[in-house]
């Protein structure tokens, strides 16, 4: 079977994310940004990545996934942001579960909200 037809995923949900997840995982490590900077070997791996722009409490979910998968990710966090508050208690507690399932964290630049072109 082409892999075009093998890795169909029928649409982008927590199942279909951890199935895809699981296929990777056969194939490639998981590292992240700043593990890139210390890699030492040849060992095909992917550099997995979260752009928190809208859902923290789904953001936590995957954080969640992964880490039952034993993978390990990226998650950029807006410090500005039109759909959640940095410091409003669900979302700092969400990004704390991140941190302690073990994923990275990093920022999240806005180039728009400090008027940069």
């Amino acid at each position: 079977m082409e892999n075009s037809k093998r890795y169909i995923y029928s649409d982008f949900t927590f199942n279909e994310y951890t199935t895809l997840l699981k296929d990777a995982a056969q194939y490639y490590s998981f590292i992240t940004h700043n593990d890139f900077l210390k890699k030492t070997n040849e060992d095909p791996f992917l550099i997995l990545r979260h752009d928190l722009d809208m859902s923290i409490s789904n953001a936590l979910r995957f954080a969640k996934i992964e880490n039952n998968l034993q993978i390990k990710s990226t998650y950029f966090i807006h410090l500005h942001s039109e759909y959640y508050h940095f410091y409003e208690k669900d979302t700092y507690n969400a990004i704390h579960g991140i941190k302690n399932l073990g994923q990275s964290l990093a920022l999240h630049f806005d180039t728009h909200f400090y008027n940069i072109n």
